[in-house]
């Protein structure tokens, strides 16, 4: 338990630069990855409409995420 204190204190409230640029850059990958997969997803739903998400509501939500 001790550790996963430490463990949150020093990703999630730290003000040093090289933890702050650390988070940045997971935070950037984790966004290119999402981006890049939701993209796709919008991609296959316009090659063949309708087999990919059948429900309007549905892309909707991903073209808005």
């Amino acid at each position: 338990m001790l550790n996963t204190v430490y463990w949150f204190k020093r990703w999630f409230l730290s003000t040093n630069h090289k933890d702050v640029g650390t988070m940045y850059f997971m935070f950037s990958i984790w966004s290119g990855l999402m981006g890049t997969g939701l993209s796709i997803i919008i991609r296959m739903e316009l090659a063949m409409p309708g087999k990919m998400l059948e429900d309007g509501q549905l892309y909707n939500l991903v073209v808005t995420a």
